[in-house]
């Protein structure tokens, strides 16, 4: 994950060991961020750490002189190397990197790192104030992002980082692959790809809404992307859809290089389109909706201060229930039920504190390591009904929908 300063938990035992090494660097680096010499924000910079059980384990940096990024204080925990972390941050940085700068450069003085250096694509290029050089943009991208935060990642060979963002609120990075097709990351952590998000957003969006008769009005939280407005425009009842993202660049983006995902829905008349804090906007909204889908980032293992925070409260769930009709549903995302069942629970619990009927559900979405959770909440109704086919869907048929519906033996 990015880091806005070095001082993070497990910060202090990486420098203790550095030093014993006989490394200085990340001695340099706290004294250069305390005396704002150097805290990686200039244009193309950055600080990167990877984390295991809540400790920082592995941290590195860019900085910027010129079209040229210089790799800088990289350093991993001596009980972490050799077994992959090292590698994966160097992919996050580079990733970021190739974006920003024509090349690369680092020094280093130890036989050990130069091997995995040159392992990883630098070549021997000594210079003033260098030893390595990587110029090789061309060759075949990996791309690693956390399933369950350092447990478990995905790696995928893309062909193109299409964009980058830095909006107030979080990075946002859009990449072409040959399996995924196009990818949507923010922050790091994946949201959707072209190949598979018709499953999730079918799911999180048509289950519901064919258990409620006659809905008139839906609420989106979150969900800039367009999937879930192009699911509820599917339907022909609906007279309202009120969408509540409060990061526009997201919305700009996403209609910019995946169109196919808002699929010119925004421009529906039963849309409006809200750039705002939801959890704000639940708790002055006056009128009551018959569906609110919460379609927001998820609360990651081992990082603190999501952007969707409150969103996962019994204030905002109570809020919501306070907009909801007798008989509507409320319904959120909720990770990946089989390698993160915790937030499964969590959300279930939180929701059976609201809302009197509750329960959940799943999909298969395989970029998100296998499994999608959503848990629903309602005063009388509920998501589960019998199936009702519908031409345009891709991923819901009669299979998936008891799928949906069936307990999962795994562990």
């Amino acid at each position: 994950m990015r880091l806005d300063s070095p001082r993070q938990p497990g910060f202090e035992r990486l420098l203790q060991l550095s030093e014993r090494e006989g490394f200085r660097f990340l001695g340099r680096l706290l004294d250069e961020w305390a005396s704002a010499e150097n805290r990686f924000d200039h244009p193309g910079e950055g600080l990167w750490g990877l984390f295991k059980d809540g400790s920082l384990i592995a941290i590195g940096g860019m900085t910027a002189r010129g079209e040229t990024g210089r790799l800088r204080r990289f350093y991993v925990h001596p009980d972490y190397r050799r077994k992959g972390f090292g590698t994966r941050l160097l992919r996050i940085v580079l990733n970021h990197a190739r974006t920003h700068f024509s090349q690369v450069e680092l020094r280093t003085d130890t036989a050990v790192a130069a091997a995995f250096y040159e392992r990883n694509g630098f070549r021997v290029a000594p210079a003033e104030a260098r030893t390595h050089l990587l110029e090789q943009w061309d060759v075949p991208q990996t791309l690693v992002f956390p399933i369950r935060g350092e447990k478990l990642s995905v790696n995928v060979q893309v062909t193109d980082h299409v964009h980058h963002a830095k909006s107030p609120f979080q990075e946002i990075d859009i990449y072409d692959s040959e399996i995924f097709g196009r990818i949507l990351l923010l922050d790091g952590h994946i949201q959707l790809t072209e190949f598979d998000e018709h499953a999730y957003h079918e799911a999180l969006v048509q289950i519901p809404l064919m258990a409620l008769t006659d809905p008139k009005r839906a609420l989106v939280v979150g969900g800039g992307d367009g999937g879930v407005v192009r699911e509820l425009c599917r339907s022909t009842t609906l007279e309202r859809i009120d969408l509540v993202e409060i990061d526009e660049m997201v919305i700009q983006s996403v209609g910019e290089h995946m169109p196919s995902l808002q699929d010119g829905c925004l421009s529906d008349p039963r849309i409006n389109v809200h750039v705002a804090d939801a959890f704000r906007f639940v708790k002055q909204a006056s009128e009551l909706y018959d569906l609110i889908v919460v379609d927001s980032t998820d609360t990651y293992e081992g990082e603190t201060g999501s952007l969707s925070e409150m969103l996962f409260t019994h204030e905002f769930y109570s809020d919501c229930r306070s907009v909801l009709t007798p008989s509507g549903i409320v319904v959120t995302q909720a990770d990946n039920l089989v390698f993160c069942p915790y937030s499964l629970a969590s959300i279930t619990q939180l929701f059976d504190s609201v809302f009197s009927k509750t329960g959940s559900y799943q999909a298969i979405v395989p970029s998100f390591g296998g499994f999608s959770g959503f848990v629903w909440g309602s005063q009388t109704g509920t998501a589960k009904t019998e199936f009702k086919p519908n031409p345009g869907f891709r991923y819901l048929n009669e299979e998936t929908y008891r799928l949906a519906f069936s307990r999962l033996a795994f562990g």
